[in-house]
């Protein structure tokens, strides 16, 4: 899965977590007319959820970083001034989160 897509899936995810009404998607599928809101449904937020806490279990600062920047919204600057890390260690964190979430999605198929 392309880094993009994971980025795509944990934005839509973050915007779910926070709007704290995840049945109005699985009734609908689809948010109403306000996009900002989040389109995604509730199985796979729950999906990226399991994904989220097994990143916890490997790296519990790998999951702080995903919360701070999808759930709590928060941006790279104000990421690095809580968490004490520089800008690259961020960038490098932020996509190790990623490889993970996405590696976790959609596992390697083993070859025969």
């Amino acid at each position: 899965m392309r880094e993009r897509d994971v980025i795509v899936l944990l934005t839509e995810w973050g915007k779910w977590n926070r709007g704290g009404v995840g049945g109005r998607c699985a009734v609908t599928g689809v948010w109403d007319d306000d996009l900002s809101v989040g389109v995604i449904s509730d199985e796979r937020a729950a999906k990226i959820d399991v994904a989220v806490c097994a990143l916890g279990r490997e790296s519990a600062r790998l999951k702080n970083i995903v919360m701070q920047v999808y759930v709590y919204d928060r941006e790279k600057t104000q990421v690095c001034a809580r968490l004490t890390m520089t800008r690259y260690e961020f960038d490098v964190s932020l996509a190790l989160a990623h490889e993970f979430v996405g590696c976790y999605l959609y596992p390697l198929k083993k070859i025969a």
